[in-house]
């Protein structure tokens, strides 16, 4: 049976520094070829929307996934499909606004873990939006 997660159920349950450690594991096994990540796709749609995905697959754990979303009449709508690659079963059904505003700043902090000097104490987001936030946030996380 396929699990249903509500945007509410994501808030309350996913954090930033889960999300750094995911954005972080992530990101060595795709350098090690052992998660593949396909870019950005899109299709306009009648009206002026959008209709937008990308997917990935961890083939270590098994699973793969693709982050779906609209922008349709000034509103965007996110889910995640994911998928358990051996049996090829439909696990869960994932909203994905908030996921993606932490992904997006737990990017930011993972960068920041790496890149940034250590006695760094200034940071500086452009943009006012709901991963400004969430940029600042992860930054905060990892220093």
């Amino acid at each position: 049976m396929t699990l249903h997660i509500s945007e509410a159920e994501v808030r309350a349950l996913l954090t930033m520094p889960m999300a750094v450690e995911a954005v972080e594991e992530i990101s060595h096994k795709q350098a090690t070829g052992e998660v593949i990540v396909h870019p950005r796709r899109r299709f306009e749609l009648p009206g002026g929307g959008f209709f937008h995905y990308m997917a990935a697959a961890d083939y270590t754990l098994g699973y793969l996934g693709m982050k779906q979303y609209t922008y349709v009449r000034g509103r965007m709508r996110f889910l995640v499909p994911l998928y358990e690659v051996a049996k090829g079963d439909l696990l869960a059904l994932i909203e994905a606004d908030y996921m993606g505003q932490l992904r997006t700043g737990a990017a930011s902090g993972v960068a920041t873990k790496y890149l940034a000097r250590r006695d760094a104490s200034v940071a500086a987001i452009v943009g006012t939006g709901g991963q400004a936030r969430t940029q600042l946030e992860a930054v905060a996380a990892v220093r």
